[in-house]
């Protein structure tokens, strides 16, 4: 019985180095030969800005945390506009998230599109070790875009300021210090008004002759006495008329006195 039994306990330890054996000649190679094929991810992006050829654009690509693979460069240089891609290589499966960025250059003449993208990798593997991936990009809006772009634009040149005239300061003019009023001036004594003088009597105009004389010459024009005194006659009647009025002026002048 004892000897039945011993035999029995050998025979289970052979088996279990023969299965032990077995396990590690077939499962251990398998494992070994089910490793991951290593993938090549691209990120590609697209730069808009035709009227400067000769400017420089620079995007980067950064990732979230050292988990994820880096990419095998982490600038891309575009001249002028154009196209650029950034490369990473996965070699398990997992979850990798990448800003993407335009750094902002120098030239005060562009304005640089400041839109920052989240690239998130889903890397998965099938049975054979396979893997695969698949990328969501997000700028934080609600619309999701579907590839990475980068928009400049050119600063228009505003018109030039015009400068403004710098206002001449107007002096001031001190107020003129009052002067003192002069003494009004005492007014002159009227001057009493001479008295007319009495008109001398008119003289009387010769009375004319009755025949008139002619005078002696030879073959001219007689002059007749009449014709000579009424040349006289306008200066009498002026001397008569100012001798009336001056004997009118004595006659008020004296009514006056008398009052």
């Amino acid at each position: 019985m004892r000897t039945t039994l011993k035999s029995a306990a050998r025979s289970c330890v052979a088996v279990t180095t023969v299965l032990a054996a077995l396990i590690s000649f077939f499962v251990l190679p398998v494992r070994a030969d089910f490793e991951y094929t290593p993938i090549d991810i691209k990120i590609p992006f697209l730069l808009v800005k035709n009227d400067v050829d000769e400017e420089e654009f620079d995007i980067v690509i950064e990732p979230s945390d050292s988990t994820c693979p880096a990419p095998k460069t982490s600038v891309v240089t575009v001249k002028g506009s154009g196209k650029g891609e950034f490369g990473i290589t996965a070699e398990e499966p997992g979850t990798y998230e990448y800003k993407i960025y335009e750094k902002k250059g120098s030239n005060d003449k562009i304005n640089y599109d400041d839109t920052c993208y989240k690239a998130t990798v889903f890397v998965t593997s099938d049975d054979a070790g396979n893997l695969d991936y698949q990328m969501i990009l997000s700028t934080g809006k609600s619309v999701k875009p579907t590839q990475v772009i980068f928009n400049n634009s050119t600063i228009e040149p505003g018109p030039t300021p015009t400068s403004t005239p710098t206002p001449t300061p107007t002096p001031t003019v001190k107020p003129t210090e009052p002067t003192e009023p002069t003494e009004p001036t005492e007014p002159t004594e009227p001057t009493e008004p001479t008295e007319p003088t009495e008109p001398a009597d008119p003289t009387k105009a010769p009375k004319p002759t009755n025949s008139p004389t002619p005078t002696k010459g030879g073959g001219g024009n007689v002059t007749r006495t009449g014709e000579t005194m009424s040349r006289y006659i306008p200066y009498a009647i002026a001397a008569i008329a100012i001798g009336a009025a001056l004997t009118v002026i004595v006659i008020v002048r004296r009514r006056r006195e008398d009052r």
